[in-house]
Order: structure tokens, then C-alpha cells, then sequence
């Protein structure tokens, strides 16, 4: 679609950025016919250039670095930040929905640097944020990613319908934190139950036969050493009845 587009830009002569037309590419969802009429909308709203941020301006959507610096407020588990960050969104009018949509590109773009090589050519997020979403991916697992993907789908399939599409996404990222804390304990307790069970199996069966401690060979094994036996002088019968006196 990107390149269709920058063929049919540079025909109506429309000077366009890669990051506009990336956007547009987005926002159309694989419809032709959506991304040219975005483009449309857009030459009619830019002076000279069709840039990215009338993209965003027509969509209603944020900015890249919002969405890179929320990643970090979830990475460090700053609620605080999180949430203030959509508060100042809904302040600025901004689609929420769309917001959830961004932040599932760029996790997805996340998870590709985090497990694939050579992922520039495969990446949606525009290049000026390469450098941090890879510094991100250092900091997330594959298993964290999935799972916040799959919370924020929830939440952008039920803010569709919703009045409230603030509350569902606070839920969602609140959700992001806490599911991730409940997920490792839970795994710490199928450790420990584990552990505890191969415990209990080694004390019902007991020591092994023959065992090697230590690279010893036990008592049992061991030959008894037998020295020559010693004469030993005839009892004195006077100081036997002494010691029987005394007794």
C-alpha cells in the first residue's frame, strides 16, 4: 500500500513523508481505496508536505514518543505515570481506541526485535524510534509481550462498544501490571510445590543401599582390619577382691 501510494503522490505531485504514508498504510487497514482517500484528506489539510502529524491530526492518534514513553512507564511498573499519561489523552481529546491500536503495533514491533534477526525490514514503527524499541525489547520477555498484547486486544475489542473507553483502558494497563506480578508468583508456587514433592519421595524411599558419601565407601562395605592377638597377664585374685569389696 506504501508504495502504491507514494506512486500515486508523486503523479498529483503531493510531497509526502515515509512516516505519513506508513500512517496512512496503517489507518487504511489493507483498504486501497481508504488510504487514498486518506491521502486525499491529507493534501487538502498540509501546505507543502503531507506530514506524520497530520496524519495523526485527522485520526485523532498520538504521537510515537507517547506510546514509546508509556512502554517505559509499564517496563519501571509506574502506575502512577501510566495513568496520568492517559488522563493528559483524554484531556487532548484523543481517539483511545486508536491509542490501543498504536500501542499494539508497537509491541508487536517490540516482540519482532525481541525474537527475530534482522527485523528493520519487517518493523511497522517509523525509524526515528528504532534505536529505543529495540532498547525496550532488551527489557521485555516474549512472554510479558504476549500477555499485554492479548490484555490490550480485550480491552480495544470492548472499548468498540463502550461509553467508557477510559475506564476500560486504565483496567487494561492496570491489568498489564498486576496480571504479570500474579503470573510469576504463580509460577514460583508450582516450583516449590514441585520440590516439595521430589523431597517427599526421597524421604519414603530412604537412603539407597550401598551408598557413596562423599566418595566414601560406607561402614558396611569397608573391611574389617584384624591384627594379631595379644597375650594378656593372668587376673591377681587379691585385686580382684578388692575391686568386689569396694563394689
Amino acid at each position: 500500500i506504501m508504495a502504491r501510494l507514494q506512486e500515486v503522490a508523486t503523479g498529483a505531485g503531493i510531497r509526502v513523508t515515509e512516516e505519513a504514508l506508513l500512517l496512512i498504510a496503517r489507518a487504511a487497514e489493507g483498504g486501497m481505496r481508504d488510504a487514498l482517500s486518506l491521502l486525499d484528506q491529507a493534501r487538502a489539510m498540509a501546505d507543502e508536505q503531507v506530514e506524520g502529524e497530520h496524519i495523526r491530526t485527522m485520526l485523532g492518534a498520538v504521537g510515537g514518543e507517547r506510546i514509546a514513553l508509556l512502554l517505559d512507564y509499564l517496563l519501571r511498573h509506574d502506575l502512577a505515570g501510566v495513568l496520568q499519561l492517559v488522563a493528559e489523552l483524554v484531556e487532548e481529546g484523543k481517539d483511545l481506541r486508536q491509542f490501543v491500536r498504536d500501542l499494539q503495533e508497537y509491541l508487536r514491533d517490540v516482540l519482532v526485535v525481541r525474537v527475530a534477526r534482522d527485523a528493520d525490514r519487517v518493523l511497522r514503527t517509523s525509524p526515528q524510534y528504532w534505536e529505543r524499541l529495540k532498547a525496550q525489547a532488551e527489557a521485555l520477555s516474549p512472554r510479558q509481550a504476549q500477555l499485554w498484547l492479548n490484555i490490550l486486544a480485550e480491552a480495544e475489542d470492548g472499548m468498540r462498544w463502550s461509553q467508557q473507553p477510559r475506564l476500560l483502558l486504565e483496567l487494561a494497563l492496570i491489568k498489564s501490571l498486576t496480571q504479570e506480578s500474579e503470573t510469576q508468583g504463580a509460577e514460583l508456587q508450582q516450583q516449590l510445590a514441585r520440590l516439595q514433592a521430589e523431597l517427599e519421595q526421597l524421604r519414603t524411599a530412604g537412603p539407597p543401599v550401598n551408598a557413596v558419601v562423599s566418595g566414601r565407601t560406607p561402614v558396611a562395605a569397608r573391611p574389617v582390619a584384624r591384627g594379631k592377638k595379644v597375650a594378656l597377664p593372668p587376673a591377681d585374685p587379691l585385686a580382684l577382691n578388692q575391686v568386689l569389696e569396694g563394689w
